[in-house]
């Protein structure tokens, strides 16, 4: 067998599977984009702005080889120091994709999230102006049952460009009603 590309990147994971209506859409979520990273994960990601910040949410199959960082420390590698966080929650969350998926809770190690969002950087997904990352991961099961993350990157914060992705974002289908996100409905 050849070393070169065949061409074709296959998946690894299934594919992500999202079931958001047109009703969910409005003027904040701007677009969306999907594809297959060249190791063959599988992600959805798409771009909203809630009048405060620009974000973009990525959506992966959970990575068990991320997931059993759980516990461990982050370290600077240059300065050999420990690193830390604070949790600080997002108002006016306004990603669609992700509606109707179960959500089963939100990573709160730092290492974790660091792996995730490095990974993201790694692929070409997103990258960052500065040496400073940013994000949050939640974990959540799509309607096949597949355990993946969504990863909230913020681009845009105070018109200050922290981040930013090459993906060229596909609008969403749009009806112009406008959904109450923190209420609930009965899916069937």
């Amino acid at each position: 067998m050849s070393n070169r590309n065949p061409g074709y990147y296959q998946n690894r994971y299934p594919a992500i599977r999202c079931d958001f209506s047109p009703d969910d859409v409005d003027e904040s979520n701007i677009g969306f984009a999907q594809g297959l990273t060249e190791d063959g994960i599988p992600f959805i990601a798409e771009k909203w702005d809630n009048g405060e910040t620009v974000n973009a949410t990525y959506y992966i199959p959970a990575i068990e080889d991320f997931d059993s960082l759980e516990g461990e420390r982050l370290v600077d590698s240059r300065t050999g120091t420990g690193c830390f966080s604070f949790d600080v929650l997002m108002n006016n969350h306004c990603a669609v994709l992700g509606i109707g998926m179960i959500e089963a809770g939100y990573v709160d190690s730092l290492v974790v999230c660091n792996a995730y969002v490095s990974y993201l950087v790694a692929v070409g997904l997103v990258a960052f102006t500065t040496d400073y990352l940013n994000g949050s991961v939640t974990r959540l099961i799509d309607f096949d049952g597949n355990s993946i993350v969504s990863i909230t990157v913020t681009l845009t914060e105070k018109g200050e460009e922290l981040a930013y992705s090459d993906l060229v974002m596909i609008p969403f289908p749009q009806t112009g009603n406008k959904i109450d996100r923190h209420g609930f409905r009965v899916v069937k």
